[in-house]
């Protein structure tokens, strides 16, 4: 296995990220990751329906594999 930091799991591009590569850059990231996921959690409610169900069946996902 290697040994990844989180700096380098979030140098990749977002498609070459497993869910649980993000999963853990986001809980591990420190203030940078926080601020980027408050984003996009502030950005919820104002998705449009079909992407707001996409984005909770991928997190459910993440979170089922973790």
């Amino acid at each position: 296995m290697i040994n990844m930091t989180w700096q380098d799991i979030v140098k990749q591009k977002p498609l070459t990220m497993s869910p649980l590569e993000v999963g853990a850059a986001t809980e591990y990231g420190g203030q940078e990751m926080t601020d980027w996921k408050n984003k996009i959690e502030s950005l919820i409610p104002k998705m449009p329906a079909d992407i707001k169900a996409g984005y909770n069946k991928a997190m459910a996902w993440v979170q089922s594999q973790m």
